[in-house]
């Protein structure tokens, strides 16, 4: 029987050699590589980020080139819960990698990661002994040419992560973390090829969906994104507001729907479209003994026609401002809030004789550059086509007169058109409101005063007509008291 197998012809006896040969590797393979992996994986690891790692199981199917990891934790720096677990990583690779020298992925799926990370103090975080280990050493740059790949059917699902803050005692969460990358190649014939990326997740239980489209390897860089931002509650955020603030933000929501498009030729362009909105905001100033209502409004709309940061360009199509109310207060001592508030703020240093001099040396320089060189502090151009306020409201209290005079304006309602700066054609206005006294400032109540007015105005010169109605002294009896 055996001498049998030496009768066929040559071309056989070599097929079926390697054919047993490819079966064997494929055994080896898939017996000797998940506990090798497995093994070198967790020491590497270890070593590398001088953190416990572990992994659970590793599959590894040669014939099809398949891997999957199942179970990967990155010990924390405390012995707690680990820093980083992954349920599964699976990675299908290609053929095709062997023979372009280069790796081509046809599918990397990443389910279940969870991150933990905490903030310690102010630019320190409890990874920061696993990031000095990462950072390379520093050696003289070698210019090399980038790895070439091709990555397809990325998906990350169902990812969390916990970012616990000491320096504010506060922890957010993001849930749900979805990420889908169909494609994703810079090999020559592939790099002009789109790339759309997807991503959406619950930050602190407010929805996040971006959408993207890229050619990330091309000279130009095009990219496209729209960002979907639904509830933002800003209350989780208000804890990173300076100490130096005069005012306090104590609550807010955030909408936006917005679309950000970048081009890399010949010069930066980046634009943003869309509409941001404002809703349920409550400003307070702070005093000493209390926190004092400055401001509040039900709805904040800004539509985004046109937003160039790089060109110092910004065109809004409309501003929508509904029930504002503000508070102002003048003290006994004559000080009105809003002043007090802006000089609250940590007044700046004024520069030296030294830093003087320095300036207007670089400033000379640069004058002596050439006018036709471009500047890079160009003045803003705004333009805002339509701006509307409704049902506004300003309180006025003046406790600097005996009686304690006290006024509002309510009911005030504001519309204007074809505003710009630099002004370059007139702008439109109109509007009304009801000026009303209280109990403390009148002896009884009054009907309000109807004010009506409208104009337009230039840089150099404004028209106004208006009509009142029903004024009553008694208004201002406090002022005429005196």
């Amino acid at each position: 029987m055996k001498l049998a197998f030496f009768h066929y012809p040559l071309w056989v006896r070599r097929l079926a050699s390697v054919l047993l040969g490819i079966v064997l590797l494929w055994a080896l393979g898939w017996l000797l590589v998940p506990p090798l992996l497995r093994y070198q994986g967790e020491k590497i690891a270890t070593e590398k980020l001088g953190r416990s790692v572990s992994i659970g199981r590793v599959y590894f199917r040669p014939w099809t080139l398949e891997l999957s990891v199942h179970d990967v934790a990155i010990a924390s720096i405390d012995g707690g819960a680990p820093q980083l677990q992954i349920g599964r990583i699976s990675i299908d690779a290609a053929v095709q990698s062997l023979w372009r020298g280069a790796p081509v992925i046809d599918s990397l799926e990443i389910d279940s990661p969870t991150v933990r990370l905490t903030q310690l103090a102010p630019g320190h975080y409890d990874i920061d002994d696993v990031l000095a280990r990462l950072n390379p050493a520093e050696e003289d740059d070698i210019q090399s040419a980038p790895q070439e790949f091709a990555l397809y059917n990325m998906v990350l699902h169902g990812g969390a992560v916990d970012f616990t803050d000491a320096t504010v005692d506060r922890t957010h969460t993001v849930r749900r973390l979805e990420l889908k990358v169909p494609f994703l190649s810079n090999l020559p014939s592939q790099r002009k090829v789109k790339v759309e990326p997807h991503l959406s997740f619950l930050l602190n239980d407010s929805p996040f969906d971006a959408l993207a489209e890229a050619v990330p390897f091309t000279e130009s860089r095009k990219a496209e994104a729209s960002v979907n931002l639904s509830g933002l509650d800003l209350a989780p955020y208000l804890g990173y507001l300076p100490a130096s603030v005069p005012v306090r933000l104590q609550a807010g929501v955030l909408d936006a729907q917005l679309r950000l498009a970048f081009e890399q030729a010949p010069s930066a362009v980046l634009r943003l479209t869309g509409q941001l909105q404002l809703s349920k905001v409550q400003v307070t100033q702070s005093a000493q003994a209390a926190q004092r209502d400055l401001l509040s409004f039900d709805k904040l709309v800004l539509q985004i026609e046109d937003f160039q940061p790089l060109a110092r360009r910004l065109h809004l199509g409309s501003v929508l401002l509904e029930a504002p109310h503000l508070q102002v207060q003048r003290s006994a001592s004559g000080q009105i809030n809003l002043a007090m508030a802006s000089a609250s703020a940590s007044p700046a240093k004024k520069p030296s004789v030294k830093q003087r001099l320095a300036k207007a040396k670089a400033k000379a320089t640069t004058a002596d550059a050439g006018a036709s060189a471009p500047a890079k502090n160009a003045e803003w151009s705004l333009a805002v086509d339509r701006v509307a306020v409704r049902a506004a409201q300003v309180d006025w209290l003046d406790e600097s007169v005996p009686t304690n005079a006290e006024l509002g304006l309510h009911n005030l309602a504001l519309d204007a058109s074809a505003i710009a700066w630099p002004l370059h054609q007139p702008l439109q206005f109109s509007g009304g409101m009801d000026i009303v006294g209280t109990a403390r400032a009148q002896p009884k109540k009054q009907m309000p005063a109807r004010v009506l007015f409208s104009g337009s105005a230039t840089a150099q010169k404004g028209q106004l007509a208006s009509s009142v109605q029903g004024v009553s002294l008694a208004l201002v009896a406090p002022y005429l008291g005196q």
